[in-house]
């Protein structure tokens, strides 16, 4: 994977940024009704010295996104997944509805840190999916610990609180550096009742 170096990267985030600060505020308002809510293990702030067991690891977190995918977007929304499916190298997820076959390939992104599959890997799926007539698509997803001093060093820790977002797929196609500039408009969703497109009707 490489880092996408442009300023699109900013509104995904500004969205988990919100996101957060929703997510902060229900916390708030469900401590003030007295109900039990999800605590951190951490204490405020960045660790002074931090195990390397205790950091969750890049292959964990590919593993959370698509199980993130398979129950909030593939499974909700009336796809059969394939079978051998999902996987951990690419395409991750290959599902199907309406006739329609999808390959996904998923990749976690941590705040403040943006990255996309890279350039090879990205024509050889689209290629491999063009020959057998599948529809390939990106799905970035998004995290973010709620300790705003963890976020802003992009830091995952096992036992903490965070935020995960996913805003819609990329269709992938063979146009150079396609996912160099990616754009909240470009984002296309699996509900058929969501105002923004669908892969149905893009």
């Amino acid at each position: 994977m490489q880092n996408n170096q442009n300023n699109d990267k900013k509104s995904f985030y500004e969205l988990l940024d919100r996101q957060s600060e929703a997510f902060e505020k229900e916390l708030e308002a469900a401590r003030a009704r007295g109900e039990t809510v999800p605590e951190s293990v951490w204490a405020d702030g960045v660790p002074q010295k931090i195990n390397p067991d205790d950091l969750i690891k890049q292959d964990e977190l590919l593993s959370m996104a698509v199980n993130y995918l398979m129950k909030n977007e593939i499974v909700r929304y009336g796809f059969k997944i394939e079978p051998g499916f999902p996987r951990p190298s690419y395409p991750n997820i290959v599902c199907k509805r309406n006739g329609k076959v999808y390959a996904i390939i998923v990749v976690p992104n941590v705040f403040p840190h943006f990255q996309v599959i890279n350039e090879e890997s990205r024509l050889q799926v689209v290629k491999q999916c063009k020959e057998r007539n599948i529809i390939p698509l990106f799905a970035p997803v998004g995290y973010r610990a709620l300790d705003r001093q963890r976020a802003a060093e992009g830091i995952m820790l096992r036992g903490d609180i965070f935020v995960t977002i996913f805003r819609g797929f990329i269709i992938l196609n063979e146009t150079p550096d396609q996912l160099k500039s990616i754009k909240p408009s470009d984002l296309l969703v699996l509900d058929e009742k969501e105002e923004n497109k669908t892969l149905e009707n893009a």
